[in-house]
C-alpha cells in the first residue's frame, strides 16, 4: 500500500513546519517544572567529566583541527564510539573493565567533548574520515569496535567503506537502520537547522525530558547527566554543544543506510537496550535480519544508554564476544530471537 502526502505550497509548508516546531519546542519545555537544583554545581569538576585512574587523554591531529581521545590497559585493540551529544565518558564505568583485558581507545568525534569544533557539516562520512586520521594518528591499523547510537551509524559507514579497518564490532543502539517518512525527514531537518542558528531555544525541561528518555528509569547518571547539560547551558560551551548536537542530528537525517546493510560483510553482533525509547527494538530487528551472519543480543531493564545503565551486563557481553579472534567463542551462545 502507498501512502501519499497531500500537495502543500512552499510557503505553507515552511509556515506551518515552523510553527510545529515552535509547539513541539514549547511542550517540551512546560513538560517538566521539577528541575534538579544546580546551585553551587562544580561544573569544571563534575562527575559526568570524570578522570579516571590508569587511563592517559590525548590528541590526534588532522585536516579539521585535534581529536581528543582516551587510552587505558593492553592487550588487542578496541574503539569505542560515542552517540549524539556524548563524548568519550559516556564509557567511563566501561572501560576500567575493559581494558583489563583490552588497549582501550574512546575517541570524542569532532564537535563532541574535548575535540575541536571546526565550521562544516557533521555529516556521516565526515564523522568516518574523522575515525580513519585517529586511527593513523595512533597507529592502530585494525580494532574490534563498539558503536553506540550515532557512533553505531559511523561504524556501519566505516564497514562498508573500510571493512578491512574493522576485526569485529557491537553496534549499540545504533541508527541508521531506518529511513524517515520524506515529509517528517523534512520537517525534522527544518527543526534542527533552527535549533543550530538559536541555540537558546533548548530549555532546561526539555533537557531533563529528552535525558530520562534514554533512561530505562531515573538513576544517579541520568541525575548527573541532567545537571551538567543544564549547566552547560548557561556556560559558552553549552550553546556550541548544542549548535554540534543540532550539525550532527542533521547528518544522522541526511545519510540513511537501510539499502546498504546488506553489504556489510563484517563480523557484528547487535545490542539493545531491551526497553529502549530512543531508537526502538524494530531497528535492533532491522539489523540482525539485514546484516549477513550478525547476531543480536537484548539487555533488559535497559534504555539507549546501556553503558551507564547496565554497564556491567554491557561489559560482560562485549568480553565474550572480543574473547577470540573470531568471536565464535560468544556467538555461540547467542540465541537470535524469534521475530513477531
Amino acid at each position: 500500500m502507498t501512502f501519499s502526502a497531500p500537495h502543500i505550497s512552499g510557503l505553507s509548508l515552511i509556515a506551518r513546519s515552523v510553527m510545529s516546531v515552535a509547539l513541539v519546542l514549547l511542550t517540551f519545555s512546560a513538560c517538566s517544572t521539577e528541575l534538579p537544583s544546580i546551585k553551587d554545581y562544580d561544573f569544571d569538576h563534575a562527575g559526568y567529566r570524570t578522570t579516571l585512574p590508569r587511563t592517559y587523554s590525548q590528541y590526534a591531529t588532522w585536516e579539521h583541527g585535534k581529536l581528543h581521545y582516551v587510552t587505558a590497559g593492553r592487550g588487542s585493540k578496541v574503539i569505542l564510539i560515542h552517540g549524539l551529544g556524548g563524548s568519550w565518558d559516556n564509557w567511563k564505568i566501561i572501560i576500567p573493565i575493559i581494558s583489563a583485558r583490552h588497549r582501550v581507545y574512546a575517541l570524542d568525534l569532532p564537535g563532541f567533548g574535548l575535540s575541536d569544533r571546526p565550521e562544516v557539516s557533521y555529516s556521516i562520512p565526515f564523522m568516518t574520515r574523522a575515525v580513519l586520521a585517529f586511527m593513523e594518528e595512533a597507529g592502530v591499523e585494525k580494532a574490534d569496535f563498539v558503536g553506540h547510537s550515532m557512533g553505531g551509524h559511523v561504524l556501519m559507514d566505516l564497514a562498508l567503506k573500510h571493512p578491512e579497518k574493522i576485526q569485529r564490532m557491537i553496534l549499540l543502539d545504533a541508527v541508521g537502520a531506518q529511513s524517515l517518512w520524506e515529509p517528517l525527514r523534512r520537517l525534522t531537518l527544518l527543526g534542527l537547522g533552527l535549533l543550530e542558528q538559536n541555540p537558546e531555544w533548548l530549555s532546561p525541561g526539555w533537557v531533563k525530558q529528552l535525558v530520562e528518555t534514554c533512561f530505562y528509569k531515573p538513576n544517579d547518571e541520568s541525575e548527573e547527566m541532567v545537571k551538567f547539560f543544564m549547566a552547560a547551558l548557561q556556560r559558552p560551551e553549552g550553546q556550541q554543544l548544542v549548535r554540534s548536537f543540532s550539525n550532527a542530528a542533521q547528518g544522522i537525517l541526511n545519510y540513511p543506510l537501510a539499502h546498504r546493510l546488506r553489504q556489510i560483510r563484517v563480523k557484528t553482533l547487535v545490542v539493545w537496550g531491551q526497553n529502549d525509547r530512543v531508537v526502538s527494538l524494530d531497528h535492533a530487528v532491522t539489523l540482525n535480519r539485514e546484516i549477513s551472519g550478525s547476531q543480536l543480543r537484548l539487555i533488559p531493564r535497559s534504555g539507549h544508554i546501556p553503558q551507564l545503565e547496565r554497564p556491567e551486563r554491557l561489559a560482560r557481553i562485549m568480553l565474550e564476544y572480543f574473547a577470540k579472534p573470531d568471536g565464535a567463542a560468544s556467538i555461540s551462545k547467542f540465541k537470535t530471537p524469534d521475530y513477531p
